[in-house]
């Protein structure tokens, strides 16, 4: 099982200390081998690990940094599903 698929059981489980440890690791990764497609997705799923914890502000940083990088990649699904998540924080 891959750190994000913990990641993603942990938010569901709601043990948010747990996925935003599993999604840190690949973010980590991805953004030192220049993964940039990875990166925003883990990006986006810390995002939502601030939004669960009520942290909005938090939210908005991970967000807008998926975002910049699904833009720059020409990834408008992703950006989508991006500026829905920024729409609900906002």
């Amino acid at each position: 099982m891959t750190s994000g698929q913990l990641g993603f059981i942990a938010l569901e489980r709601r043990d948010l200390v747990r996925a935003e440890e599993m999604y840190k690791k690949p973010a980590e990764y991805f953004a030192r081998i220049g993964d940039d497609a990875n990166a925003a997705i883990a990006y986006h799923n810390l995002g939502r690990v601030a939004e669960e914890r009520r942290d909005f502000a938090g939210a908005e940083g991970w967000y807008r940094k998926s975002l910049e990088i699904e833009e720059r990649l020409g990834d408008e699904h992703g950006a989508a599903q991006t500026y829905h998540q920024l729409g609900i924080v906002a």
